[in-house]
C-alpha cells in the first residue's frame, strides 16, 4: 500500500475533480461535495478568526451531525488537532480529556452543553444545536493562508 503524504482536506478536496456527487446524508437533508467544501473553508475562516492556528487543539464532543464532520474537517484544513470526546461523556472523564489536550476551542450541543459547560474555563465554546446545521458563536471568518498544499 502506497502512503499518503497529504492531508485529509486535500485528499477530500483532491477527490471532488473526479466525483461531484453528495457528500453526506442527514435524516431528510444532504450536502453537495461543493457545498461541503466550501462550507469548510468557511468555518475554517472563522476558527482562524477565533484565534485557532496549526498545531492548536480543537475538541469535538458532539453527536454524529453534520457540523462534526465540517468542523473536523475545517480543523485539518488549517493545520489544528482535532480531540473528539463522546457527547455523553462523563464531567470528571471530559474535565481530564481536557487537562491532557489543552484545547484552545470546544464544540457543544445541547444534549451535553449543561452537563459540561462547567469544566470550559477559559476555552471558547461553539453550540452547534443537533437539529439545525448550524455554529452558534463563531466569529465571521476570515481569509486565511493555507495550511499545506493550496
Amino acid at each position: 500500500m502506497g502512503q499518503i503524504n497529504q492531508t485529509m482536506f486535500d485528499y477530500m478536496r483532491s477527490y471532488r475533480n473526479t466525483y461531484y456527487g453528495i457528500a453526506w446524508y442527514y435524516k431528510k437533508s444532504k450536502q453537495s461535495l461543493y457545498e461541503f467544501l466550501k462550507k469548510v473553508d468557511k468555518v475554517a475562516g472563522s476558527f482562524i478568526a477565533m484565534g485557532i492556528r496549526a498545531g492548536d487543539c480543537i475538541t469535538i464532543c458532539l453527536p454524529n451531525i453534520p457540523q462534526a464532520l465540517t468542523a473536523f474537517y475545517a480543523a485539518n484544513r488549517i493545520g489544528a488537532v482535532v480531540s473528539i470526546v463522546h457527547p455523553l461523556t462523563a464531567l470528571a472523564d471530559f474535565q481530564k480529556q481536557l487537562e491532557i489536550t489543552k484545547p484552545k476551542l470546544c464544540l457543544l450541543s445541547e444534549i451535553n452543553y449543561l452537563k459540561l459547560a462547567p469544566a470550559l474555563k477559559g476555552i471558547k465554546v461553539v453550540h452547534c444545536p443537533v437539529y439545525l446545521n448550524k455554529f452558534v458563536g463563531l466569529k465571521p471568518p476570515v481569509k486565511f493562508e493555507p495550511f499545506h498544499s493550496d
